[in-house]
């Protein structure tokens, strides 16, 4: 798969006319493609529905839908659609513990107004911007800002998070968009829009509410850096993560792991690899476990994932054919009527009662995508992420024992050296001795945090996964009992008499 939508060469600066024309915005954290009114507060509307707007301000004031399961680290309830809901069944409201109003939150984002931005050369490849809007109540923190950012910016962010918290479980970011150049040009995919959306602010939420992410130089530049500021930010940290690493022979045999090399191990270094051979299988035994662990839940996940949209585009196609026969019926009723028949009438009240069918449909499969699909996709890019990290943490395992292998090299090169080189050689030693701690100690640090965040995501896992079943079956239900409801006329028995 790819996606060419996240690799344009050139980043493109904004204008000032475009820039003052940014901050001349109303409020964002309305839904997108709605306006905010005068004196409305702009919070009510976040995480809105943003594939169509909601006409019938008391229909929706009664039907707005409630289920919403409680998302490890995101404002899931913030997140919910606003959907109306038909007939009798439109009082009745489907509970959930996420339902209840959020606490006042330190950092709080929406990413909103997609924008199609046209390349400069013909080499280039168009692309997708978001204009990132924060509300913060952190010390150091301006309390409104808003940005420009490309999917590609979102990435950036992601790594150098994932790079300076080893052993954090970062929030997920959504899945590329894998439809290429001619879906951005034709702009039709309004849905992909909106999820998209949707899913980069629940990522900045959720980033927004860990601990350590919050207080991160990295998300402060990425929420308020602009222009030319922001490329040399991100051109700057660059340099940064390319530290200095272990010996260049030590790198091979890194690489090599159990490889030929193994043959050329000091003396020392096998004596002390075998002194800590308990700790560190008990520790590699754990690491594998869990990343066999989500590797199968992200298997099975997305494969349940898959059978669920399935089952929503059967939704969404049975809501189209329902509006079409909705359509053909009230034409068939309206030429029965020149002929001025009981048919006439009882054909218009079926294309009515069709096109309510057509609209229930939508709307459910909607509520099954939203609060149901994409909680599980959450989950599965969460497992994938979770998999990655721990790649690191073996990969930090195995470069800690490369720097054992230069301390057990320098320690050699004391024993060996002549008088007048002995100092140079302890000397060495000693930075080897001090670089092998340094390493030995974040790599413990990276482990202690990972066990904390594996605890905690588990919890949350088990609370999200019981919501996520009561939530589809509570779904379910209220679509039935609104399809028992739906008002309609019943059908003259004179016509079938006839």
């Amino acid at each position: 798969m790819s996606d060419t939508e996240e690799k344009p060469p050139v980043a493109q600066e904004e204008s000032e006319d475009e820039h003052k024309e940014h901050k001349e915005h109303k409020d964002p954290f309305a839904s997108v493609g709605e306006e905010v009114g005068e004196g409305e507060d702009p919070f009510s509307s976040v995480g809105k529905e943003e594939v169509k707007k909601e006409e019938d301000d008391d229909e929706e004031s009664h039907g707005e839908a409630a289920v919403q399961p409680p998302m490890m680290m995101m404002a899931a309830a913030e997140e919910a659609p606003a959907i109306r809901q038909w007939g009798s069944y439109s009082d009745e409201k489907i509970t959930s513990a996420a339902s209840e109003p959020s606490a006042k939150v330190d950092l709080q984002f929406k990413v909103c107004e997609p924008k199609l931005t046209m390349p400069d050369t013909a080499i280039d490849l168009v692309y997708w911007v978001y204009h990132v809007v924060t509300k913060a109540n952190l010390e150091g923190w301006p309390e409104n800002l808003r940005q420009p950012r490309r999917y590609s910016d979102f990435l950036w962010l992601r790594d150098q998070l994932c790079a300076a918290y080893p052993g954090a479980i970062i929030p997920p970011l959504p899945e590329k968009n894998v439809k290429g150049q001619i879906e951005k040009i034709m702009l039709n995919n309004l849905e992909l829009l909106s999820y998209r959306q949707r899913a980069l602010t629940k990522f900045l939420n959720c980033t927004g509410k860990h601990h350590l992410c919050k207080k991160s130089p990295h998300l402060k530049a990425f929420c308020s850096y602009e222009g030319t500021d922001w490329e040399a930010y991100k051109a700057a940290t660059k340099k940064e993560i390319s530290e200095k690493g272990p010996s260049a022979v030590n790198n091979i045999v890194q690489k090599g792991k159990e490889g030929w090399f193994k043959m050329f191990k000091k003396k020392g270094a096998a004596e002390k690899a075998h002194a800590q051979s308990a700790d560190k299988a008990a520790s590699d035994k754990k690491l594998e476990e869990r990343k066999q662990y989500v590797k199968e839940m992200e298997d099975v996940m997305g494969a349940a994932q898959e059978k669920l949209k399935k089952h929503i585009e059967v939704r969404f196609e049975t809501s189209k054919a329902m509006n079409e026969l909705s359509a053909f019926l009230a034409s068939t009723g309206d030429l029965e009527s020149r002929a001025d028949t009981v048919l006439s009438n009882d054909l218009k009240n079926s294309g009515i009662y069709t096109d309510q069918l057509s609209q229930l449909h939508h709307e459910q499969a909607n509520k099954e995508m939203v609060l149901v699909s994409e909680v599980m996709g959450y989950y599965v890019g969460l497992f994938c992420g979770i998999k990655e990290e721990i790649r690191r943490l073996q990969k930090m395992q195995v470069t800690l024992y490369t720097y054992a292998e230069d301390l057990d090299s320098a320690e050699a090169a004391v024993r060996s050296a002549p008088g007048e080189k002995r100092a140079k050689a302890e000397a060495a030693r000693d930075a080897a001795k001090k670089k092998h701690e340094e390493e030995s100690h974040k790599l413990a640090d990276a482990l202690k945090l990972f066990d904390r965040e594996w605890e905690t995501m588990t919890a949350q896992k088990q609370k999200d996964f019981i919501a996520l079943q009561k939530t589809f079956i509570e779904l379910q239900i209220s679509y039935g009992k609104q399809q028992e409801n739906l008002e309609h006329h019943p059908i003259q028995p004179a016509v079938f008499s006839q």
